[in-house]
């Protein structure tokens, strides 16, 4: 996870403008934005976007110890749009979600994309000053 991570915020150091920020592309799909509403007010959709981005992961398998959150099971096809339908939030610990496909996907704890989501603003600020 620490190397998606590590990619997904060095990607955010190659966009041009807020609609290129890694995850913005899902969120504006499935909050039916209009790209000048996320130009203008991208910080406010970070917390979305990191979500989608970094903050999930897909196992075969996962821990013991590790909740399984059994309310909802993802296709599994499109999970970073599938967890934004859903309205999948992070709790205080990392979860799994079964998916149709036989596997599991791990949302990150509520601490870690906060903590993402600072970075992620302060690596965009940056990109979008050039």
């Amino acid at each position: 996870m620490t190397f998606a991570v590590l990619t997904l915020i060095s990607g955010a150091m190659l966009a041009q403008t807020a609609v290129d920020l890694p995850g913005m592309d899902v969120v504006i799909s499935v909050n039916k934005l209009v790209k000048e509403d996320v130009t203008t007010h991208w910080q406010s959709y970070a917390a979305e976007a990191t979500l989608v981005s970094q903050g999930w992961t897909e196992v075969k398998s996962f821990k013991a110890g590790l909740v399984l959150n059994e309310s909802y099971i993802l296709p599994g096809i499109d999970v970073a749009k599938e967890i934004l339908e859903l309205g999948l939030e992070p709790k205080a610990q990392a979860e799994a979600y079964k998916t149709e496909q036989g596997t599991f996907v791990i949302l990150a704890s509520r601490a870690m994309i906060d903590k993402w989501t600072d970075r992620y603003i302060i690596n965009a600020q940056a990109q979008l000053k050039k």
